[in-house]
């Protein structure tokens, strides 16, 4: 998460020159360096782009001292400072370095942006509700649960795991009920996949949310929420960086789509029309099962009560949380009946294959008739 003050790399002194500032950079390929007093006290910062203008300026000789060209309004916070002040700061001024000093302006560590976010992906936790009968698939889970239904070369919830893995997640949540055995069989402690797996058992259908009452939530800064069966190409940790910029203690996940009504529409008051569209369309955001909840959302949830997430974003508008959506923009599909399944499998191969697609190839629902076409 910090890089060590005794990495020289990362620091210079004062009467060291432009060159060795140069040769630094070079070295940490952070594009900056801080410069320090005798004492170690933080006195400011120097880039590339410093060095160029001070050669510009002043004639290019590289044995120049470095306080020719040190920015002092470098920016920092104290050692003191949590995790997300710190990445709030960073994404408000969007650097990539923050020196850490202490009381007397001495340099502690310097943060490094792409070290601490991917830290807080790390020790995100994602929990994989998995609990459902998944009775909509048929026949396809009279014999195994759904997230053991086969989609591709594996169980529709393996690609939603690996897919959070990829991006930096490693510590999952699985709720569990209806033929819980098989999955614990298959996913076991998560050790073969490279994560860590804990299983909320549900000893009762708890809905889709209950089941976050059997977390410890004060372990967690907040955690992320999914369906067991969304197979999305969304980018995770830029819907958790979303979240923590705007501050919010809930983010949905929501997908855009238009629904078309294939009549002409009339609008009345009383008898009187004063208004005609002919077959027109409507676009609505669509809640895509994707949660990203702070940690005291989830005292709201009733204890081993089924409850529903749609239940917990109503009390949470009303008790006036700060609630907003993450518009996904990539490919969204909700496996929840068979012909979904042959879509994802079509994504799944034209991903393989480098093939580009747009979203009418996969969605087949980006345009859905309210009512069925006349005869």
């Amino acid at each position: 998460m910090t890089e060590s003050i005794r990495n020289n790399k990362i620091c210079i002194s004062l009467s060291d020159s432009l060159y060795k500032a140069l040769v630094r950079i070079e070295e940490n390929r952070s594009r900056a360096v801080f410069v320090l007093d005798d004492d170690g006290k933080l006195v400011g910062s120097i880039t590339d782009g410093d060095i160029r203008r001070t050669l510009i300026d002043k004639g290019p000789d590289l044995q120049r001292p470095i306080k020719e060209a040190v920015n002092r309004n470098v920016r920092y916070l104290n050692q003191k400072t949590d995790e997300r002040e710190q990445r709030n700061f960073m994404r408000e001024l969007g650097i990539e370095q923050l020196p850490l000093v202490d009381d007397q302006m001495q340099l502690v560590s310097v943060v490094l942006a792409a070290n601490l976010f991917a830290a807080r992906r790390r020790n995100t936790p994602v929990v994989l509700m998995a609990g459902g009968l998944g009775k909509r698939l048929g026949n396809l889970t009279k014999e195994r649960p759904k997230p053991l239904v086969m989609l591709d070369d594996k169980p529709i919830m393996e690609h939603v795991l690996l897919k959070f893995r990829k991006e930096g997640f490693s510590r999952f949540f699985i709720s569990v009920n209806h033929m819980r055995d098989m999955v614990y069989a298959h996913f076991n402690d998560g050790s073969q996949f490279d994560v860590e797996i804990e299983y909320l058992s549900e000893d009762q259908p708890l809905g889709t949310g209950g089941a976050l009452s059997l977390i410890k939530a004060e372990d967690f800064e907040s955690i992320f929420v999914t369906n067991c069966d969304v197979i999305c190409q969304m980018d995770y940790g830029a819907m958790l960086d979303f979240h923590e910029f705007q501050s919010n203690q809930m983010t949905l996940g929501v997908i855009n789509r238009k629904f078309s009504i294939p009549f002409g529409v009339i609008e009345t008051v009383s008898s009187k029309i004063i208004g005609f569209q002919e077959k027109p369309s409507y676009e609505v955001s669509v809640n895509a099962g994707v949660y990203v909840l702070d940690r005291e959302l989830i005292a709201d949830v009733p204890s081993n009560q089924r409850f529903d997430m749609p239940e917990l974003v109503d009390s949470s508008l009303q008790e006036g949380k700060r609630c907003a959506a993450f518009i996904i923009n990539e490919e969204w599909i909700d496996v929840g009946h068979p012909d979904d399944l042959e879509r994802a499998q079509c994504l799944l191969k034209k991903q393989r294959e480098g093939v580009s697609y747009s979203s009418k190839d996969i969605n087949k629902n980006d345009y859905l008739p309210m009512v069925p076409d006349p005869m």
